[in-house]
């Protein structure tokens, strides 16, 4: 277990302590363990020296990384959006067709991906296009075939 602890008299500043299973260890023995840098350390030891202790997020938790299959559906996703989805003209909406469902979008990159994601990393991708929008009826123009075909 992993341990910094601040040891502190009245009248002195606190004196930093580093402690691996219960042993005392230097300052680059326990930056070595954590595998975080000396410049990540500072600013921790700082809020403990003025006794406002916080919480460090790990370097890499706000990072977004994205992978080769995210690529492909965020390039299919936007190909789609400029060659099949309406854009409504009074807000950022795209809709797409009424005939057009999210497991048929799947099932359409499928066809054209070689070696495509999976359902659950197509469907994270697309809940973050919030713009996109599913309508049962279309909110825009129709055309003539549609409004004959009253859809």
């Amino acid at each position: 277990m992993l341990k910094a602890s601040s040891e502190w008299k009245p009248g002195s500043s606190p004196l930093i302590v580093y402690r691996l299973e219960g042993h005392r260890i230097c300052r680059t023995a326990f930056v070595t363990a954590l595998g975080i840098s000396n410049s990540k350390l500072n600013p921790i030891l700082d809020s403990i020296k003025s006794y406002q202790v916080i919480v460090a997020p790990h370097g890499n938790t706000l990072r977004a990384y994205n992978t080769p299959q995210q690529d492909k559906i965020h390039l299919f996703l936007l190909d789609l959006m400029n060659v099949f989805f309406d854009e409504q003209p009074d807000s950022d909406e795209w809709h797409c067709p009424i005939i057009v469902s999210k497991s048929l979008l799947y099932e359409t990159m499928c066809s054209e991906v070689n070696s495509p994601p999976s359902k659950p990393t197509f469907y994270n991708i697309l809940a973050e296009y919030r713009w996109i929008k599913f309508p049962k009826n279309t909110r825009l123009g129709k055309c003539d075939e549609c409004v004959e075909l009253k859809m």
